[in-house]
C-alpha cells in the first residue's frame, strides 16, 4: 500500500527548491543580478548627486558645460570595486570625475561571487 506525502513535505520541498528546474533556476539567478546591477546602478546615482565632491563638480565653472562617460568595473565577492576601466569619455576631466565616483563604491555582495557592469554617466 502507498502512502500519500503529507502536504507540508510537498510545501516544504517546492520552497526549498527540491523539484525545481534549470532553466527556472538560471532564470531566478539571471533576476538576481539584474536586481543587483539596478541597486548599484542606484548607488552610483546618489553617489553622483549627493557627493560634495560632485557637488563642486558641477559648480565649477572651468568644467565642460555637457559631458559623458562610459566605464566598466568588476565587484569582488565583498562588494568592493576591483578594477575600472574607462571605455569612452568626452573628456578628461569627465574622465577622471567617474573614476572617483566607481573607484569609492561600497556595494552589497553579489550574488553569485563576482560581478561587472559597465554604466554611462551624463553630466550636465
Amino acid at each position: 500500500m502507498r502512502r500519500l506525502l503529507p502536504l507540508s513535505w510537498a510545501l516544504a520541498s517546492l520552497v526549498a527548491g527540491i523539484g525545481t528546474t534549470p532553466a527556472r533556476a538560471a532564470s531566478d539567478r539571471e533576476a538576481a543580478r539584474v536586481a543587483y546591477a539596478a541597486r548599484v546602478s542606484e548607488i552610483l546615482r546618489a553617489r553622483t548627486y549627493l557627493d560634495r565632491s560632485a557637488q563642486g563638480f558641477r559648480m565649477d565653472p572651468r568644467r565642460p558645460a555637457r559631458g559623458f562617460v562610459r566605464i566598466r568595473f568588476e565587484i569582488d565577492p565583498s562588494g568592493s570595486v576591483q578594477k575600472f576601466r574607462v571605455l569612452e569619455a568626452s573628456s578628461d576631466l569627465h574622465a577622471r570625475k567617474a573614476e572617483e565616483i566607481v573607484s569609492g563604491l561600497r556595494a552589497p555582495p553579489p550574488p553569485g561571487g563576482g560581478f561587472v557592469a559597465e554604466q554611462a554617466f551624463n553630466f550636465r
